[in-house]
Order: C-alpha cells, then structure tokens, then sequence
C-alpha cells in the first residue's frame, strides 16, 4: 500500500512558514518522500501501518491550510502516469507556460 499527503498550506506569516516546515520534517522524518512540493509518498505494508502514519500525520496537523491523506494499492499507484511537459528552464523568455 502506499499513502499519499497533498497539502496546500498558507506561507505569508513566519508562523505559517514554521508550521509549514515543522509539517515537513515530520513527513520525512515518518518515512515519507517527496514526489514534489507539497505532495509526499510513502510504502507502508499493512492497513495497520497505514493508521499508525496517518494517527502522526493528524497529530501534526497546522491550523490552517488543506491536507488530503490518501491510501492506494500498489496496482493503483503504479497506474499514475506522470505527463511531463519542458522544464521551464528551456522556455524562451517570449513563451508562455499554461499549467492545467
């Protein structure tokens, strides 16, 4: 099984910004790593587990923002597909990048 944490946490204040990273370290500090930003993934063998990590996810929850905790089965995981477009990096200044 595999539990993923999507967040969308508020940063303007430097509290919100402690939290924010408070929020993070425990994530990898519980095994989790990060697929991006504010998106972590981690492999637990059980649903047991499963409750354990997301008991210590809830624990460390900030007060303001969105957290999704979800729970998938490998073949479920392992139907993602990642769609890539170009780095934005090797985008001319002139072009546009749409994200959707």
């Amino acid at each position: 099984m595999r539990i993923l944490i999507l967040f969308d946490l508020p940063a303007q204040t430097s509290e919100q910004r402690r939290q924010v990273r408070y929020f993070r370290k425990l994530l990898l500090r519980d095994g989790f790593s990060m697929l991006q930003e504010s998106v972590y993934v981690r492999t637990c063998t059980n649903f047991s587990a499963v409750q354990t990590h997301r008991r210590r996810v809830v624990s460390a929850l900030p007060k303001e923002g969105h957290v999704l905790f979800l729970t998938l089965t490998e073949p479920q995981y392992a139907g993602i597909d990642a769609l890539l477009g170009e780095s934005p990096s090797a985008l001319q200044p002139d072009d546009k990048l749409i994200v959707i």
